[in-house]
């Protein structure tokens, strides 16, 4: 019996951006070698992100959006595991 490899990547769909000036977190996760793509239903700014490590930046002020979002990403990521 093979070994499943399973992978979750958050990143931001930068190419719409809605009328607030955000952008929407997408999730993609892999099984093997299927993928599926879902939105997260969140929407943040552009420069809460840090593109490198495909998740919030440390650098910018906390704020009530980026503790909830923080939060949302870590339980969604621990249910999957």
């Amino acid at each position: 019996m093979s070994k499943s490899v399973f992978k979750s990547l958050s990143y931001l769909r930068k190419n719409h951006v809605n009328k607030d000036g955000k952008v929407r977190i997408m999730i993609r996760l892999s099984v093997n070698v299927e993928v599926s793509q879902f939105s997260s239903k969140l929407d943040i700014e552009l420069e809460l992100w840090d593109v490198k490590s495909e998740k919030l930046s440390r650098i910018v002020k906390i704020s009530p959006d980026k503790r909830f979002i923080e939060r949302y990403l870590h339980v969604f990521k621990k249910s999957l595991s």
